[in-house]
């Protein structure tokens, strides 16, 4: 999906949460859609990032 179209359906599902139209479990599903998608990293990434940081 576009970012823009995610962001619509993610504003749109928060109305619906604030007057009790979407519950606590469907609004997590909404906001992990939102989410950017988490990079794997090796261990040797992980191992360069905690070095140089």
């Amino acid at each position: 999906m576009t970012s823009r179209l995610l962001k619509s359906l993610h504003e749109t599902a928060l109305d619906f949460a604030d007057i009790g139209l979407v519950d606590a479990q469907t609004m997590r599903e909404f906001d992990a859609l939102y989410l950017p998608p988490v990079k794997d990293y090796t261990a040797d990434e992980i191992k360069n990032l905690r070095l140089h940081k």
